[in-house]
């Protein structure tokens, strides 16, 4: 089965909306929207419940809230041939201080998503094409 662990290779585009913000408090949440390209067979996607943002920082896991558009393993959402996809995950807030932080699907196995060294913005709002 063709699932989201199976996206090794990766390209971020960062979101330039601008949102004023305390830095000495945490933020609301962190959203990252998710872009999966056409492939040439169906693809069943999950995300699993144990996927984090690390802060680069301290080290501070921060939780999954929830996602749009895709299923929790170890259910999936099946996507079919020749068809772009879209998903967002919601996180908990990072702490004010972080200036970066990894994505880590954290799974058994060695396919679980891991996007490492994504640069924080103002606003909180990621994209992320998977390739």
């Amino acid at each position: 089965m063709n699932t989201l662990n199976n996206f090794k290779n990766w390209k971020t585009l960062f979101s330039s909306n601008k949102n004023t913000t305390n830095n000495t408090t945490k933020q609301e949440g962190v959203v990252v929207h998710f872009y999966v390209p056409l492939k040439m067979a169906t693809q069943n996607l999950c995300i699993n419940p144990n996927c984090f943002l690390i802060d680069n920082y301290e080290g501070e896991k921060v939780e999954l809230l929830k996602g749009e558009n895709i299923a929790t393993a170890p259910q999936f959402t099946a996507v079919p041939a020749q068809t772009a996809y879209q998903f967002t995950l919601h996180f908990s807030a990072l702490p004010a201080q972080c200036t970066g932080f990894d994505i880590l699907e954290d799974v058994a196995t060695e396919s679980g998503l891991f996007i490492p060294h994504v640069k924080r913005n103002a606003s909180d709002i990621y994209h992320i094409h998977l390739q």
